[in-house]
């Protein structure tokens, strides 16, 4: 099954974006976004192939079902969705989506609703002759609803995410066009983060968001590629972020120069970003054998997406790996603790 899977990589920050729009030189004039809600779930999708459901996925590989289940999504996917799903046009495509409720996360409105549903955000469209990759990527929330339609409802448990923000234009070549733009932003995520809307009118259900996630919907980029999809960003509400920054989105983190090396990696290193690592590595259960890989998965995101940052603190990178990575392992001790698998 490892060949039909095609993976939805991690979206980053504002910050990453415009550093990468400004290495690249290449984005004239404005990039127009809009923003959709960002669930606290686990990422997941299924796979369709000639018009039917042939397998589920999570965010690192196929799910091996029944050996292995992703908090139930494999089984849903299997026992239920692959009964019901049928495309009429017979297309090849992955639907990405986010896999929630009781039992997969906590401490926010989508973890409360009565039953685990899935929520779909993108589409990749295989082969497609819009660009070389031969992927069309579809971010629209009513051209998903129509690949979707036959199963997309309460009864069947998919849902389609929805624009809930209005379209925000921003031009990178003008600071006052970011500045405005962020403003609107993290005015945005302030509010959801105070209490999802779209949980409370899809499922009755108030509570705090996560954040948002903000797609280029119209830009000199073309809009279903995968130069396209690289312009999209998280923002999340302030008990989610993997760093410490007072804003949801900022152009950049600010770091001192020559700070410590154990601050720096409290500052670069939440337990936001802990806790996504170890529902990467750890899935479903603690395990004691899987910390080294726990710690190298925090090591090479940190070093992944605050580059700019760690060269910013000016800190000697060995010892802030070695701060992150004990970091890393006493926040592992304190959660194998807490889940009851060691004393």
């Amino acid at each position: 099954m490892s060949e039909m899977f095609r993976k939805w990589a991690s979206i980053e920050s504002f910050s990453h974006v415009m550093r990468e729009i400004n290495r690249r030189g290449s984005l004239e004039g404005s990039v127009f976004y809009q923003g959709k809600p960002k669930l606290h779930g686990t990422n997941a999708g299924f796979v369709v192939r000639n018009g039917v459901i042939v397998g589920a996925q999570k965010r690192s590989g196929m799910i091996d079902y029944p050996r292995e289940d992703n908090v139930g999504f494999g089984a849903w996917v299997h026992s239920r969705l692959s009964q019901v799903y049928r495309d009429e046009f017979e297309l090849n495509y992955t639907v990405f989506g986010e896999w929630c409720g009781p039992g997969v996360q906590k401490g926010v409105a989508v973890s409360m609703t009565k039953e685990k549903f899935f929520a779909a955000f993108a589409i990749a469209l295989e082969n497609s002759r819009s660009e070389e990759t031969g992927v069309m990527w579809i971010f629209e929330p009513k051209i998903i609803s129509e690949f979707v339609s036959r199963s997309a409802n309460a009864d069947s448990g998919i849902y389609v995410l929805p624009w809930v923000t209005p379209i925000y234009e921003m031009r990178p070549s003008s600071k006052a066009s970011i500045d405005l733009f962020l403003e609107r932003v993290n005015a945005d995520v302030e509010q959801f983060e105070r209490e999802d809307p779209w949980v409370k009118s899809t499922f009755g259900v108030s509570g705090i968001g996560e954040g948002l996630v903000y797609y280029a919907v119209h830009s000199t980029v073309p809009t279903f590629s995968t130069a396209s999809r690289s312009l999209m960003f998280k923002a999340k509400g302030e008990k989610h972020r993997v760093t410490k920054s007072p804003r949801a989105a900022t152009t950049e983190i600010d770091v001192q120069r020559r700070m410590d090396s154990k601050r720096l990696a409290e500052t670069l290193c939440t337990d936001a970003r802990l806790e996504q690592g170890a529902r990467e590595v750890f899935a479903d259960e603690y395990d004691p054998n899987k910390i080294g890989a726990f710690i190298a998965w925090v090591t090479d995101d940190v070093f992944k997406e605050c580059a700019p940052e760690i060269a910013a603190a000016e800190v000697d990178t060995k010892v802030f790996q070695a701060s992150l990575a004990r970091r890393a392992a006493i926040w592992a001790k304190f959660a194998f603790e807490r889940a009851g698998a060691c004393a």
